[in-house]
């Protein structure tokens, strides 16, 4: 089993990078 500090860790870069990404989709609508 993995430790649950480590699955926090990688859930909570999972959560940034798809808050980042919809940021950035974001974005680029209104660039257009």
């Amino acid at each position: 089993m993995l430790p649950k500090k480590l699955v926090k860790t990688v859930v909570y870069i999972v959560i940034v990078a798809l808050v980042l990404s919809t940021l950035l989709m974001g974005i680029g609508l209104f660039a257009y």
